[in-house]
């Protein structure tokens, strides 16, 4: 499906831009990639998703895009289990190893398939499995995906369109681009 599917016309700026900026912040991410050994494209792409950087924005917990003034609200809720180190607000780092091992110890398989497995899990299976479409997460910008999307954590709208680009659009612009490579 991933070699199959290509970036809409339309949203090939869009994701030109994504790409961009998470590239910007590689050096951020191969930090938390040394700590963790989730690649830095992996948390670059979730980030994306999950805590705005789309837009550059470090504020956000990579859990579920939460705040990171205080433990996360919404599923997972209650995250990180520690407290800040400052006391205060979670730093992102604080925030992105507490995600990335509570979701990602113990694997190793980083292929395309394990790659692209992982990120629908960390979202949820739902889309695909009760509503039979290929989910925004992942297809978002590209010809896989059209309409439909949760709203909000257990809350589905048949007519909603994900305006976010999918982690699948993403990957595919960085293969190309040489900013990545994954195994097949």
């Amino acid at each position: 499906m991933f070699d199959a599917a290509t970036i809409r016309p339309e949203h090939l700026a869009s994701v030109d831009r994504v790409v961009d900026t998470l590239y910007s912040n590689k050096a951020r991410y191969e930090a938390m990639a040394a700590e963790t050994g989730v690649p830095w494209y992996m948390i670059a792409v979730l980030h994306s998703l999950e805590g705005g950087g789309s837009s550059g924005s470090f504020t956000r917990h990579l859990h579920n895009g939460d705040s990171l003034a205080a433990r996360t609200t919404h599923v997972p809720a209650n995250r990180p289990a520690a407290d800040p180190a400052n006391g205060v607000a979670y730093s992102w780092e604080e925030s992105a190893r507490d995600a990335l091992r509570m979701r990602f110890t113990g694997w190793h398989d980083w292929s395309l398939a394990g790659t692209l497995w992982q990120l629908e899990k960390y979202n949820g299976w739902k889309t695909r499995t009760l509503h039979g479409i290929a989910t925004p997460y992942l297809w978002s910008a590209t010809d896989r995906y059209r309409i439909g999307k949760y709203v909000a954590d257990g809350v589905w709208s048949p007519t909603t369109v994900s305006q976010q680009v999918g982690a699948a659009a993403i990957l595919k612009r960085m293969e190309p681009r040489a900013l990545i490579r994954i195994d097949r």
